[in-house]
């Protein structure tokens, strides 16, 4: 195995949780198992806020600060197309009445 690449490696597609990866940490490589590298990934999920979605409202309140809002299908970033102060999200245009909003939290 120590004259191999990982390159070389036969791939596995469904690995155990307890299966054991390479990972370089501060310049060393060091070892780490499936199961501790999915626990400390970050996890999403779609919120929906509270306020009106009308023509003229741009104001929605989240639980938790979202990633990117999605408003009628396309996602913006903070400070392009939207700006939080607290978990008030502030739209750069109304969603419109029967438009959508959502957020990645």
């Amino acid at each position: 195995m120590a004259d191999k690449k990982i390159s070389d490696l036969n791939e596995v597609t469904s690995p155990n949780s307890s299966d054991v990866l390479p990972i370089v940490n501060s310049g060393e490589t060091k070892k780490i198992t499936v199961a501790n590298l999915a626990s400390s990934l970050v996890s999403t999920a779609v919120e929906v806020p509270t306020g009106d979605v009308d023509d003229s409202n741009t104001d929605f309140v989240f639980t938790k600060a979202p990633i990117l809002v999605n408003v009628n299908g396309v996602f913006y970033r903070e400070n392009n197309g939207w700006t939080i102060v607290g978990l008030i999200v502030t739209l750069a245009f109304p969603a419109g009445t029967g438009g959508d909003v959502y957020g990645l939290v």
